[in-house]
């Protein structure tokens, strides 16, 4: 007999994902947000800005994100929570399909996806940037 054994780290669970630096982006909407973990990991308030960069010369398309950019920068807002949630701590996220649908169609995924972010940055220009791992999404929708 050959067992197929599922839990938390196969079957897609939420709990799967607790804890994990991410980028989760809406081709609708446009909303690109950050998950809890990634926020207090890099100290990402609505006071710094943010930069996307894709990496043209790599074979796959890399992207990468730079928090705290300059005047430049896309602006950061926080979600009101309501409801259930109202308690819990704010979303930190921005808005602009243009990015949200060239990361996704590098992706291949249709509707939205949550990726994880690297934890090592690259260091270009003296700007610490970090990379999006597009190759295997927590979550396609």
């Amino acid at each position: 007999m050959k067992l197929t054994i599922f839990d938390k780290n196969n079957s897609g669970t939420t709990s799967a994902r607790t804890g994990v630096r991410s980028v989760y982006i809406n081709r609708k909407t446009g909303n690109i947000s950050f998950s809890n973990t990634l926020k207090k990991g890099k100290g990402i308030t609505v006071e710094q800005t943010v930069y996307f960069a894709k990496d043209e010369d790599s074979k796959t398309g890399d992207w990468y994100i730079c928090f705290n950019a300059g005047e430049n920068g896309l602006a950061l807002r926080e979600k009101k929570n309501s409801g259930y949630a109202k308690d819990c701590e704010r979303t930190i996220y921005f808005s602009n399909k243009f990015i949200a649908n060239k990361i996704l169609d590098a992706s291949k995924a249709q509707q939205s996806a949550s990726f994880l972010v690297s934890e090592k940055p690259v260091m270009i220009d003296g700007k610490e940037w970090f990379k999006i791992v597009l190759s295997k999404p927590l979550r396609v929708n």
